[in-house]
């Protein structure tokens, strides 16, 4: 046999079932089933040939192929078996090479791609739009009032605000020490120098009771008792006709007066609903709304409007039914919620009607509780 079997012409394949198929083999090796491209692939138990493509599938013996190839009479001689071997190792060397090139490519072009590509930053936490706008608008130094009024606003804890302004270059400006830390290190540098320059044997260990009477006292920890409820509740009783005097210059004038916390005394004027006392109703039995720092919903006649008041969100304790001034106009209260009011504009004939005035920023409220 001379002729190239890999390259004959079409002939015909019997499967496995008994079906013929057309086999084509072109001179690029490129296997055609029935005018199909396929590839093939062997079995190690049975050593049957699977030929399968897109549209095709056909199994046969590796008998089948032989007899479709060189005919059912011709016989292989040694010759031929041995150039079938030497182009099946060709074949497996080419396919070694290719591959081993393809990874060396594979890897210089990694190496590059990871020299030439910018590196990326690492992704950070993104705000809502509304966040983001108010942590803009914020001052580059942050006072404490206004930090409290942000955490009031966003319901977020004052460490995560914090952490928020410091990433956008804003610092808060807490309060002052009495002693700055230059002062306090220079002093201890200057001891520690001293007690050095002393012999040892001059140095006498001093005891405990002498340490202890140059130590600051402790200041003792403030709590609220019968007593001091009934003193805060008068005090704040005298105090209540100043209407033009925020809840936090009272709480902090009470505070002055009996040396207390002013926070715990503002907080706790919050708790016992001092702010809805019949103390702060006129002779007409309204109660004037205290303008502050925590921006309020409030429909009025159906209408949304936005009021600055002194109350916190969940404190406004006022029933319905409460009549109210705010902005020299009078109003009925008709529902109270976590931070929002609903009210009804009550007309009377010896007060004007007032035009609706335009609510201030929530930046400018911000900056007015400074």
């Amino acid at each position: 046999m001379e002729k190239n079997l890999l390259q004959a012409n079409a002939q015909s394949l019997v499967d496995c079932e008994g079906e013929h198929h057309e086999l084509d083999i072109s001179p690029g090796y490129l296997i055609m089933i029935d005018g199909q491209p396929c590839t093939l692939e062997l079995d190690e138990q049975t050593k049957d040939i699977r030929f399968f493509g897109n549209q095709c599938s056909v199994r046969c013996t590796a008998k089948a192929l032989w007899y479709a190839l060189a005919g059912e009479q011709a016989r292989p001689t040694a010759q031929e078996a041995g150039v079938f071997i030497a182009e099946g190792l060709l074949l497996s060397e080419r396919l070694r090479q290719w591959r081993q090139v393809l990874e060396n490519s594979s890897r210089q072009t990694l190496s590059l791609l990871e020299q030439e590509l910018p590196k990326l930053p690492l992704p950070h936490a993104r705000l809502d739009p509304f966040t983001e706008e108010l942590l803009a608008r914020c001052p580059d130094r942050v006072s404490p009032e206004q930090l409290h009024t942000l955490v009031c606003v966003l319901g977020r804890s004052a460490s995560d605000i914090h952490t928020w302004l410091e990433n956008r270059g804003k610092l808060v400006a807490w309060l002052a020490c009495t002693e700055p830390p230059e002062t306090a290190a220079q002093e201890a540098l200057g001891s520690f120098q001293k007690t050095k320059d002393v012999p040892a044997q001059e140095a006498v260990p001093r005891s405990t009771a002498e340490t202890e009477q140059e130590l600051p006292a402790k200041r003792p920890t403030f709590r609220w008792t019968a007593e001091t409820i009934a003193q805060l509740k008068a005090a704040y009783r005298q105090q209540s006709h100043q209407s033009d005097r925020t809840v936090d210059e009272q709480a902090q004038a009470i505070a002055s007066l009996y040396d207390w916390p002013w926070q715990s005394v503002r907080y706790k004027i919050f708790q016992l609903h001092l702010t809805t006392t019949e103390q702060q109703a006129n002779e007409q039995g309204t109660i004037a709304l205290t303008p502050g720092a925590f921006l309020w919903d409030v429909k009025v006649d159906g209408a949304l409007q936005r009021w600055a008041l002194d109350y916190p969100y969940g404190h406004c304790a006022f029933e319905p039914g409460t009549l109210c001034i705010y902005r020299d106009q009078t109003y009925q209260l008709e529902h109270v919620n976590n931070s929002q009011l609903v009210v009804t504009r009550v007309e009377s004939p010896d007060q004007p009607l007032q035009p609706d005035v335009q609510e201030p920023s929530l930046m400018e409220a911000i900056r007015a509780s400074a």
